[in-house]
């Protein structure tokens, strides 16, 4: 049974005054798949939709192949800037190998049951879809190289319970003496060191979307209003880092913004 990232908390919680005694919460009940499945549909097609692109990927070639990751939607900076901004969605759906796509699964489930149960299949889909674009762009602008994968999304899930957690517990001094929300950003920052030394790891996903996630949590948790100037804002990210730099430049500065040269992506990088 994949634990709740939220550690059981609800909107009804409250932190006991300075003094007093608590007891001890009850254990729950396991809950069937069925109720699974009913509280979090789109966590389970989502993942069944990484599924079913491996599968479809792999019976045409090797998800460890460039040209492979290519053919079925991987996000590279060339194909991106040369007139396919589309991949930075398809990315999202794609897995570099099945230890890639196994560890995604695994980790990614708990996070996305959680987020879609508390702020509902709509928000949690937005935060997800629009969360995982924009760390394909952070990709694209961060450096050049064939980048697929789900992870970027799944920080986006870490920022929002983060978001949550912050949110059910009251307050900033609260949430950082939290225990669970302490190893949660001590994780992150593992992650972080692992990926940039030993593992090879897309950090540039990483962090545009655990960035994009708590943003977007933050605003659809406050008001209507800041949550479309999130979205927005989020959107418009993602269609700057998309757009040929030639064109940017022409556009908006006049020649004063400068992006790095691309080339063909000599290797790919899991985010």
């Amino acid at each position: 049974m994949t634990p709740d990232p939220l550690g059981g908390l609800s909107p009804q919680d409250s932190t006991p005054a300075s003094g007093q005694a608590s007891a001890p919460a009850s254990t729950p009940a396991r809950e069937s798949w069925k109720r699974k499945l009913a509280k979090s549909p789109a966590t389970w097609l989502l993942l069944a939709a990484n599924v079913v692109v491996f599968a479809a990927a792999e019976s045409n070639g090797s998800t460890l192949s460039g040209a492979t990751l290519m053919r079925f939607g991987a996000c590279e900076r060339t194909a991106v800037w040369g007139g396919e901004p589309w991949r930075v969605f398809t990315s999202m759906f794609l897995h570099i190998g099945l230890v890639h796509l196994a560890m995604n699964t695994w980790a990614m489930f708990g996070w996305c049951e959680a987020v879609e149960s508390r702020l509902g299949t709509r928000r949690f889909l937005l935060i997800y879809l629009l969360s995982g674009m924009a760390a394909s762009a952070a990709s694209v602008l961060g450096h050049d190289v064939i980048s697929a994968g789900a992870s970027g999304a799944g920080f986006a899930m870490i920022g929002a319970v983060l978001v949550l957690r912050y949110r059910l517990l009251g307050g900033l001094r609260v949430f950082a003496a939290d225990p669970a929300s302490r190893r949660t950003l001590v994780s992150i920052v593992i992650w972080t060191v692992l990926g940039g030394t030993v593992l090879h790891l897309d950090n540039f996903a990483h962090g545009g979307g655990l960035v994009a996630g708590v943003i977007l949590t933050l605003a659809l948790t406050t008001s209507t209003r800041a949550a479309a100037a999130a979205t927005g804002l989020i959107a418009l990210f993602v269609a700057l880092a998309v757009a040929p730099p030639q064109r940017l430049r022409d556009s908006l500065v006049g020649g004063y913004l400068r992006f790095p040269s691309s080339s063909e992506a000599q290797r790919a990088s899991p985010p």
